[in-house]
């Protein structure tokens, strides 16, 4: 019944659906179909979270994603839509350090493409703040960034700012690394 709805896009009921069968495998010891159970479970919190953002109920939907991370901590498409609440909801800091941990665990699951788009999300709340001139939150976020991953551009963005703010000493030392990794990204 549950593949039935699953095929059928309904997302919420095709998760209680396998919620329950898993809890009546749990209970008569059918390991095997509780795994397979959960298997769906943790992945349609991901579908269910996604409708419930598409709604525009982001609490809600921050909730199944949230239930996804706790019963598989390395799918990150719930690490995802997390950072999407988050980013919805105006929360840039959460959003940025969400998007950063969907890049980890889904560089961990080798879905490369993945860790990319979330590190650029990342990169983009970086960006905005210099773009606001809001110089201190681009250092502050920068910062963040970068205890994951280093570009250039971050590195740029973080010289830009601290010369607004005459720390000359750390600008220099933000442009000498932005112009590194770029070299370096050019040479390969």
């Amino acid at each position: 019944e549950g593949l039935t709805l699953l095929k059928q896009k309904e997302y919420e009921t095709a998760l209680n659906t396998f919620e329950e069968t898993q809890k009546i495998a749990d209970a008569a010891g059918d390991k095997g179909t509780a795994a397979k159970a959960e298997n769906y479970v943790y992945r349609l919190c991901y579908n269910v979270g996604v409708g419930y953002i598409k709604k525009g109920e982001m609490e809600t939907a921050l909730e199944y994603f949230e239930k996804g991370i706790q019963i598989s901590p390395t799918y990150y498409k719930n690490y995802k839509g997390r950072a999407t609440v988050y980013k919805e909801q105006g929360n840039e800091a959460a959003a940025m350090e969400a998007f950063i941990k969907t890049a980890e665990v889904a560089s961990a699951a080798g879905e490369l493409d993945e860790r990319s788009k979330a590190l650029k999300q990342a990169e983009g709340f970086v960006a905005k703040s210099l773009q606001e001139e809001d110089f201190k939150k681009v250092i502050e976020n920068g910062n963040v960034y970068l205890q994951f991953s280093e570009t250039s551009n971050v590195h740029y963005y973080m010289a830009h700012s601290f010369n607004a703010l005459r720390e000359h000493q750390s600008a220099l030392a933000h442009a000498e690394k932005a112009l590194e990794l770029d070299k370096g990204s050019r040479a390969s």
